[in-house]
């Protein structure tokens, strides 16, 4: 296994990696730290294991999933998966929150399987399909994926849902199919197959992103998460007063965090294809598993990263860019004060959308605010590790907490450079405890 530098002159480092007996690494993925993920096939006795899900060796050929750390140093997790014939793992993919997903092909009867469609081999050689949690551990789901004759899974890529594609050839003519294009074996040898896995495998993902940068899968306590996915509710219902409720339309949303600690989530908004909730107060940081249930039956789950910072700035048109959310504040000389749009609806537009209105400074003995919405600010450690940026020129940050009156919702007041004058649409770059948040704009006359 090697890593070379980003020029490819220099080796970052390159190590062997192995057992007593033959080994083949067959794929490859990186997560946001730089940990790889490395899986083949193994026939080794004493290969090199750590937190295994399977510690021993179980039949003439097994998988090897293995998660190095950033210097290639360590080992963070190495297992064995197999049964007691041949597997070998082709494909390995790793999402935001470090779930590493794995296809390749066997023809053990025994294979490991957990909350599998297909939990029983259908040939001589079929295609397998796994997700294992972030520490390795646990399988959160494995099964097979074939027909009566020969299947092997070579590919594998996830999606910011969870949602699992599988890619690989087959010459089953009975392979299981789903909303096919092509519906029936087209002849030859073999043909191509792709599958896509629900982020269970046995039922619908949902992706959960922040409200207002539509960015994640990095969510802050308390923030306001917008989880997006099918079949969610049925119906369309938006909570009317506070304290939110823990459930809209039969539709409840539940958290369980790190330690295992489970919430109901309050709830914004629900509709079949998104929810609107924020994550409930005291959920420890780390992985936590999202499960949407409609009348108490599981119909989607994703998963989700907690910390305590992860900043996201609202945008006029509810996309996470674009022209910013937002009023202006003017504090004259004589110390009235009034609030000022930044945006305006351009119904000529199609669609219609809010463009930015152009701001004017006035005279220097104005005091011009300009006050933004966001979501993951709340908990920043100090006001001086929050940063502001406009057109490039530094913004004094006088403000950074929750909106006062709003569940979830974080404020933000900065105060605009007299430098801008002229500048036009320029943006607007925050930062908070290191983490930076979406790009959004205004306009300055």
């Amino acid at each position: 296994m090697t890593k070379l530098n980003a020029a490819g002159n220099a080796l970052a480092y390159s190590t062997y990696f192995g057992g007593s007996n033959l080994e083949s690494g067959y794929g490859i993925a990186v997560d946001a730290g730089g940990n790889a993920y490395v899986a083949g096939g193994t026939s080794s006795t004493d290969f090199p294991t750590a937190n295994p899900l399977q510690q021993a060796f179980a039949g003439n050929v097994d998988i090897f999933v293995t998660k190095l750390n950033t210097t290639g140093s360590a080992l963070v997790s190495s297992t064995y998966l197999g049964g007691g014939n041949q597997d070998i793992g082709h494909s390995i993919a790793v999402d935001a929150v470090g779930n590493a997903y794995l296809t390749g092909t066997t023809t053990s009867t025994n294979f490991p399987i957990a909350r599998a469609s297909q939990a029983a081999i259908s040939g001589v050689r079929d295609a397998i399909v796994v997700k294992l949690n972030s520490a390795g551990s646990a399988l959160v789901y494995s099964a097979y994926l074939g027909g009566s004759g020969l299947d092997y899974g070579y590919g594998i890529a996830v999606d910011a849902a969870g949602n699992a594609y599988v890619t690989g050839r087959t010459s089953s003519t009975n392979l299981p199919t789903a909303n096919p294009l092509q519906s029936t074996y087209g002849g030859g040898s073999q043909d191509a197959f792709i599958t896509k896995v629900g982020a269970d495998e046995r039922g619908s993902a949902v992706a959960c992103v922040s409200a207002a940068s539509y960015l994640g899968l990095t969510l802050a306590s308390e923030s306001i998460v917008a989880a997006f996915g099918s079949s969610l509710a049925a119906a369309v219902l938006a909570a009317t007063a506070t304290p939110l409720p823990a459930s809209l339309a039969g539709t409840a949303v539940k958290i369980k965090d790190s330690a295992g600690t489970e919430r109901l989530a309050p709830l914004f908004f629900v509709s079949p294809d998104q929810i609107n909730f924020q994550i409930p107060q005291e959920m420890l940081a780390g992985t936590a598993t999202v499960t949407v249930t409609n009348n108490d039956a599981s119909v989607a789950l994703g998963t989700m990263a907690i910390t305590t910072v992860a900043p996201g700035l609202f945008s006029a048109n509810a996309d996470g860019r674009g022209v910013a959310a937002g009023v202006v504040l003017r504090v004259k000389a004589d110390g009235s004060s009034l609030y000022e749009p930044i945006t305006r609806l351009d119904a000529t537009l199609n669609p219609p959308r809010f463009v930015a209105v152009p701001l004017d400074l006035g005279p220097e003995s104005d005091q011009v605010f300009l006050i933004l919405f966001g979501a993951g600010i709340r908990f920043r450690s100090s006001l001086m590790s929050v940063t502001m940026s406009i057109g490039g020129a530094g913004a004094q940050v006088d403000y950074a907490g929750p909106a006062p009156g709003f569940v979830g919702l974080d404020q933000l007041n900065g105060r605009l450079p007299r430098s801008l004058i002229g500048r036009g649409e320029v943006d607007v770059a925050l930062a908070v405890d290191g983490q930076t948040a979406n790009i959004v704009r205004i306009n300055i006359r």
